[in-house]
């Protein structure tokens, strides 16, 4: 290279400013652009961080828009039945039913006798086996203690009761309106408080 270009581009390159970077994008490692170069990502105040985020343990985060969670307040006890208790037994009743009637009225010789006979719930199945059931005695015995004990989920889980916390707060309020998230959309929010 000859010298005289050497001193000009030295010259051109002292002339004008350094500029490193115009944004983000143009910075590579991880490193922001700040005051037209590239730095380590991180603050030390808020003043660090572009409006409006905040600077929380040396990262510029933004700010939580949400109110702190209200500690649930319950009213006064409530006493229901076994929901879980009557509900199996709501399900298991009519599909041991369905099933035994269904199969009984394939399988039997005598279909009118014997689907009757199975016709009546919890029953029906201990009235086929008293008859000639036709060789199918351990399905009718399934189907009689599934639909017993299906029933005796249903009365037990309606009457039997228990206390338990009420869901729903003394001063419980609906609130509607707009609502704008920390990732800067929006939308309409119904909301129940407790």
């Amino acid at each position: 290279m000859r010298p005289g270009l050497s001193v000009l581009t030295s010259l051109v390159l002292m002339a004008s400013p350094a500029v490193a970077c115009q944004n983000d994008t143009e910075c590579r490692g991880g490193r922001v652009c700040k005051d037209a170069q590239c730095v380590a990502p991180g603050c030390a105040a808020d003043v660090d961080c572009p409006d409006p985020q905040v600077c929380e343990k040396g990262v510029c985060t933004s700010p939580a828009t949400a109110a702190p969670p209200r500690p649930q307040v319950y009213g006064e006890p409530e006493t229901r039945g076994i929901k879980g208790l009557w509900l199996t037994g709501a399900i298991v009743l009519p599909v041991t039913y369905a099933l035994t009637v269904t199969v009984t009225s394939i399988l039997s010789e005598d279909s009118d006798k014997y689907v009757s006979l199975a016709a009546i719930p919890i029953l029906g199945p201990w009235l086929i086996l008293g008859e000639d059931s036709g060789g199918y005695d351990a399905p009718l015995a399934a189907s009689g203690i599934l639909q017993l004990a299906a029933t005796t989920m249903i009365i037990v889980g309606v009457t039997v009761r228990r206390e338990v916390p009420s869901r729903y707060g003394v001063d419980g309020s609906w609130t509607f309106g707009p609502t704008v998230t920390p990732g800067g959309s929006g939308g309409l929010l119904l909301r129940r408080e407790f």
